[in-house]
Order: C-alpha cells, then structure tokens, then sequence
C-alpha cells in the first residue's frame, strides 16, 4: 500500500486508472477529488472495472454516506447515470451492489 501511494502522489488525477481510483476510493484517500473522474468513467461505461465488471459501482456502493452528503454534484450525477441504465447484466452481486448504491445517494439527496 506504501509503495502505491507513493507512486500516486505526483500522478495527475485524470491520468488515473480505474484500479487507482477504485483503490484510492476503497482506502478513503482523496475521495473529493477523485470522485468526479470516477463519474467520469461511469459516464463512458458503467460496468468499468479492473478485477471485474461493475468494480467501481461496488467500490462507490461500500463508501461512507459521508462523502455523498459533502459532493452533491458526483452524488446527483451518478444518480443519473445509475437510473438512465436498464441493461445491468442478470448478475446479482452487480445488481445488490446498484441497489445499494442507489439506496446511499438517495439517502443523502
């Protein structure tokens, strides 16, 4: 973990991956500001992943509802992005993790 927050403290935040950013968002580092490229990403495709398809939804989906009080902007944008898709895949650890996702952002606006 060291070594990759080293590695990550002079990358420009657009040139991250979604590993990186997955990551950066599981461990709690810079969660504002990575958050817009996150939405970013979903925007392109909302299945993204690194490990797995849907990676970064379950990612957001176990972040402190915290965050999504403080950004109601990321929060509003990937409210839209989560309702605007009706193809999830028949998959349901994908799907708990959208309801779940779904159910934070709407606790918090």
């Amino acid at each position: 973990m060291t070594d990759w927050y080293i590695s990550m403290r002079d990358t420009p935040l657009d040139t991250l991956s979604v590993e990186d950013l997955c990551r950066a968002v599981r461990q709690e580092i810079f969660v504002a500001e990575v958050l817009p490229f996150a939405v970013a990403l979903l925007e392109q495709d909302v299945l993204t992943g690194y490990k797995y398809d849907g990676e970064l939804i379950a990612t957001l989906a176990g972040l402190n509802e915290k965050y999504w009080r403080k950004e109601s902007l990321v929060t509003c944008a990937i409210k839209h992005i989560l309702s605007s898709c009706n193809d999830f895949p028949n998959d349901a650890e994908l799907l708990r993790d959208v309801s779940i996702l779904q159910e934070r952002l709407g606790k918090v606006g």
